[in-house]
C-alpha cells in the first residue's frame, strides 16, 4: 500500500495516495507513523497538506521527526532508508529549508535523480543551496564515473554490445 501510495502522490492523485498510505500505515485503530514506517512520513504529510489536512501534516512530521532523530541518536545511519534523507524531507515539508540542506548534505545518497523527483523535496528545488547541492553531487558522479571507466569497470553500450550483453534489437 505504501507503494501504491507514493506512485499515486507522483501522479499527484492526493486522495487515492491519501488511503494507500493510511491503509499501510493503520495500527489497530490509529494511523500513526513508527520507527518502521518513518521513510513514509514526509510523503504522506505532503498527501495530508494537499487534501486539507495542514495541522495533521505538521503533527505528523513533528512525530517522525522525533522518530528519526531518536534513531540517530542512537548512532543510526540507515534504518528503513538513509536516515540524514529522512530528516532533510522531513524539514523540507516543514519549510525548514537551511536545515533540510545541511541534512541533504550530511547524507550518503549521491542519486541526483532523488533530489530531483522526489515531491517532498520540492519545497527546496528554487533555493540557490539546493540547486549547488545539486550540481556538486552531479560533479562527484562524474569523477566516480570517469575513474570507473578509466579503471575499465564501467562499459558503456559499445563495450556491453562487443560482450553479447545488449542486442542490436
Amino acid at each position: 500500500d505504501a507503494s501504491l501510495g507514493d506512485a499515486q502522490l507522483r501522479l499527484g492523485d492526493y486522495p487515492a495516495a491519501r488511503e494507500s498510505f493510511e491503509r499501510a500505515l493503520r495500527d489497530g485503530e490509529r494511523v500513526g507513523i513508527t520507527a518502521d514506517t518513518v521513510g513514509m512520513a514526509a510523503d504522506y504529510a505532503l498527501v495530508l497538506r494537499e487534501t486539507g489536512d495542514a495541522i495533521a501534516a505538521q503533527r505528523l512530521l513533528s512525530e517522525a521527526l522525533e522518530i528519526v532523530e531518536n534513531l540517530k541518536s542512537q548512532g543510526l545511519v540507515f534504518h528503513r532508508g538513509p536516515i540524514e534523507e529522512q530528516r532533510a524531507r522531513i524539514l523540507a515539508q516543514q519549510g525548514r529549508t537551511s536545515e533540510a540542506l545541511a541534512a541533504l548534505r550530511r547524507g550518503t545518497t549521491p542519486v541526483t535523480f532523488f533530489l530531483k523527483t522526489d515531491p517532498t523535496l520540492a519545497p527546496l528545488r528554487d533555493d540557490l543551496g539546493y540547486v549547488d547541492l545539486l550540481a556538486d553531487r552531479e560533479a562527484r558522479l562524474a569523477e566516480q564515473r570517469a575513474a570507473l571507466e578509466a579503471d575499465g569497470l564501467l562499459a558503456g553500450p559499445a563495450e556491453l554490445n562487443e560482450r553479447g550483453w545488449v542486442s542490436d534489437r
